[in-house]
């Protein structure tokens, strides 16, 4: 078998894997929260051959910082496009390298850092006081709003035959709005290693088993990345320009 028709197997077989449950939506949302700067495809194509990676990179971009692969490691394979064509490449977690240090951003915020991010996240999106936790909620759906109507282009298409074709528009809107909503503040909570992450949804992802098709799933799963990956680049800046 082909490598890119290899890839297309697993691929297949892990998407409805990931949304038969709200249990298995949170558990790889918390996975690729880790990875959020990797496309939805290849996060989840990384998660089926090995959820206990924690930092990964091609050996050319290991190299560049002063590390590399060991002998005989085994690459986790995904898909990229370029120059319009598809080409396999293979991805090394830090645990299958040696060499220089890698210094991350540190998502591990203590009380100092935490107050100081969360002060430059009220100002920055307005905000009154509270929680970093209800701020990223706050500003999850805030992003998610402005997104939405992206997301809807060619849902009638995605769900033809589906039991969505069935529901009255008003109402699926509703509930897909809310189970990204609640994704995308889970998957943020999750990055920032925010003890009280689990209180940041309400029933919004009760409804992700209904999810159970390629192209919903796909289309479901490439929204909530992106923008989980906004709102956090976005905070990583703010890290980065505290720590200094």
């Amino acid at each position: 078998m082909r490598k890119d028709e290899r890839l297309k197997t697993i691929y297949e077989t892990i998407a409805p894997h990931v949304t038969r449950s709200e249990g298995a939506w949170r558990e790889y949302l918390e996975f690729a929260s880790k990875l959020f700067k990797h496309s939805f495809d290849n996060a989840l194509l990384v998660y089926a051959q090995n959820p206990n990676v924690t930092m990964i990179a091609p050996t050319v971009v290991w190299n560049k910082v002063g590390r590399y692969v060991n002998k005989g490691a085994t690459g986790i394979a995904v898909c990229d496009y370029e120059y319009a064509k598809l080409t396999v490449k293979h991805l090394f977690d830090v645990t299958q390298t040696n060499g220089k240090e890698v210094v991350a951003t540190n998502w591990d915020l203590d009380e100092d850092m935490k107050s100081r991010l969360e002060h430059r996240v009220f100002h920055k999106h307005g905000l009154a006081t509270c929680t970093l936790t209800e701020a990223i909620f706050q500003i999850s759906h805030e992003t998610v709003t402005e997104n939405f109507d992206n997301y809807m282009q060619n849902l009638q298409v995605d769900i033809e035959g589906h039991l969505f074709e069935s529901l009255p528009r008003d109402g699926l809107e509703l509930q897909i709005k809310e189970l990204i909503c609640d994704s995308v503040a889970y998957f943020v909570a999750k990055r920032c290693n925010l003890t009280d992450a689990e209180k940041i949804v309400g029933n919004g992802m009760a409804t992700i088993a209904h999810f159970n098709s390629l192209p919903l799933i796909a289309k479901l799963g490439y929204t909530v990345t992106e923008i989980s990956k906004g709102i956090l680049i976005e905070f990583e800046r703010s890290i980065k320009t505290i720590d200094k």
